[in-house]
C-alpha cells in the first residue's frame, strides 16, 4: 500500500502540478481573503498566475497590530502603496487596525479610497488612543453604498452624516467636541 502513495507522490513531483493555481479565480480570493494582507500580497511571487491575483481582492484587513510592522511610516507606506497597486474595482469591506497615533493624511487616505470603490462595509478602529479633531471627509458624509459602519478611537469635530442606506452603525471610544451634533 504504501508504495502506491509513493508511486502517486513522485509521479506528482515529477509533473510538477500546482493544483492550488488550478482553482478558480473566486476560491483564491476566499482563501487570500482569510490571511492577512500582507500575506495576500507576498504570494504575488509564487508564480506569474498570482502575480496580481491580490489586487482584486474586495476584503482589504490591514491590521498593523499583527503585521509586524517596525512603526507607523512602514505600515503607512504598507497602505498607500497596496491602495494605489489595486485594481479598480469595488470593495466590499476594508479594515483598518492600528494602535499607533493615525495620522489624518493616511485616514483620509483610505476613507476617499473606499468611498471612490463603493465601500460596503468598513471598521477603523484605533483601540483605546483617541484620533484627536477627526472630521470625516465631506464624500465619506454621503456615501451611498456605506452599509456598515464601526469606529473605535475617534474625538468628532462635527459629526453629521447622512449615510443613506446605512444599517449598522458602532461608534466605541468615541468623543464629540461638538454638543449640538446631539440635539
Amino acid at each position: 500500500m504504501a508504495n502506491k502513495e509513493d508511486k502517486a507522490r513522485s509521479s506528482c513531483r515529477s509533473e510538477n502540478i500546482d493544483r492550488l493555481s488550478d482553482l478558480p479565480d473566486s476560491i483564491i480570493h476566499k482563501i487570500l481573503s482569510l490571511v492577512d494582507l500582507r500575506c495576500s500580497v507576498q504570494t504575488s511571487v509564487l508564480s506569474k498566475r498570482w502575480r496580481f491575483l491580490w489586487t482584486s481582492l474586495t476584503d482589504l484587513n490591514f491590521n498593523g497590530t499583527c503585521m509586524d510592522f517596525t512603526n507607523f511610516l512602514t505600515f503607512n507606506r504598507f497602505v498607500s502603496r497596496v491602495l494605489s497597486t489595486r485594481e479598480d474595482s469595488n470593495l466590499y469591506k476594508i479594515q483598518l487596525y492600528s494602535t499607533w497615533s493615525p495620522h489624518h493624511s493616511l485616514l483620509h487616505m483610505v476613507i476617499k479610497y473606499a468611498v471612490s470603490h463603493h465601500i460596503q462595509n468598513m471598521v477603523i478602529n484605533y483601540g483605546h488612543s483617541t484620533i484627536r479633531s477627526f472630521s470625516l471627509p465631506p464624500a465619506f458624509l454621503t456615501c451611498q453604498s456605506l452599509k456598515t459602519l464601526q469606529l473605535s478611537g475617534f474625538n468628532f469635530k462635527a459629526l453629521g452624516f447622512a449615510l443613506p442606506n446605512l444599517i449598522s452603525l458602532s461608534l466605541s471610544h468615541c468623543s464629540f467636541t461638538n454638543p449640538s451634533d446631539f440635539r
